[in-house]
């Protein structure tokens, strides 16, 4: 075998076992998005369990979105502790506003008017 057949093989092998270091530095794509996400994506996160899920959801309606990813800890059930395990998978981005008759929280972009 020869050192080139060995070093491809090493490189392919780390990115099967480790794919995030194809992600390495990317952007906030793979973090949950407090303003975006809904009950079930925010259970994703480690901790969060269907009761924290849905008073994310209803903080984040009753609050206008969430500003920085810090306010998370204004949601009974998450301290600094959890913030902690949180913080790197987590983003803001800008606030949604919910849709009239939408029961289950899921918010849409509300719609620029650069006119205005």
């Amino acid at each position: 075998m020869s050192i080139r057949v060995i070093i491809t093989s090493g490189i392919l092998l780390s990115l099967v076992l480790f794919p995030s270091l194809l992600f390495a530095g990317a952007d906030n794509s793979s973090k949950v998005d407090l303003n975006r996400a809904d009950a079930a994506e925010l259970q994703s996160l480690p901790g969060i369990g269907p009761a924290t899920a849905e008073r994310i959801v209803q903080y984040r309606n009753e609050n206008g979105g969430f500003g920085r990813i810090e306010e998370i800890m204004n949601v009974r059930g998450i301290g600094e502790k959890k913030f902690e395990r949180l913080k790197d998978l987590i983003t803001v981005s800008s606030p949604v506003e919910p849709e009239e008759g939408n029961p289950q929280g899921e918010t849409q972009p509300k719609p620029v008017n650069p006119g205005t």
